[in-house]
């Protein structure tokens, strides 16, 4: 399986309390502390301290604190700022772009010291179809069809691509797969043990 073992998700990554954007356990939300994420969401909208994982994580937050929260009004006040990345994103894929920060050290192939990397630039692109394809579900629930199409237009078009070559994961370390993985658009081919790659 293309990263069989890693059935528990990673945290999302959402502002951290002195608005550097990194693990942050979504389930604060379950203890009323409702006020204090959408103070960081606050923080951090436009703030990304030049790393392009830390914008998505930052829309994964937003949707995260709707989930749990409820609040309409905060998530439609976001909207356009969630599409500018998201878009950035999607402008930017495949084109191996800087992206700023990676974070894993040396005993994992050091994306903290070449934060470029493929296996880094393969996880970018895993987590931007992430982000895309749970905004296109948070904005179907919403209401923003328009939205959910767009998004899931976005999600449709790189996943057939990448499926034109069915070993288009072969290539993956550990980082890209976890966030492979953690799309939840693995194909049941996709899913067999015998696909993951070798050393992952």
């Amino acid at each position: 399986m293309l990263c069989y073992f890693l059935s528990v998700q990673p945290h999302r990554k959402s502002p951290s309390p002195d608005g550097d954007p990194r693990p942050f356990p979504s389930p604060i939300l379950t203890f009323a502390r409702d006020d204090f994420i959408k103070a960081n969401l606050a923080s951090t909208a436009t703030n990304d301290n030049g790393i392009a994982s830390y914008a998505l994580y930052w829309v994964l937050s937003l949707i995260d604190y709707y989930d749990y929260t409820g609040d309409a009004a905060t998530l439609n006040g976001y909207i356009t700022n969630a599409e500018a990345i998201l878009d950035h994103a999607y402008a930017v894929y495949g084109t191996n772009p800087s992206l700023g920060f990676y974070g894993w050290d040396e005993r994992l192939g050091a994306g903290f010291e070449k934060p470029n990397c493929m296996e880094a630039q393969n996880a970018y692109k895993m987590l931007s179809i992430r982000s895309w394809n749970l905004f296109a579900a948070a904005m179907g629930a919403f209401g923003r069809t328009d939205l959910q199409a767009k998004y899931r237009g976005y999600v449709n078009e790189k996943m057939a691509a990448l499926r034109q070559n069915s070993a288009w994961y072969q290539g993956f370390g550990l980082h890209a797969c976890a966030d492979a993985a953690d799309t939840g658009l693995l194909n049941s081919s996709e899913n067999r043990p015998s696909s993951m790659p070798p050393g992952s």
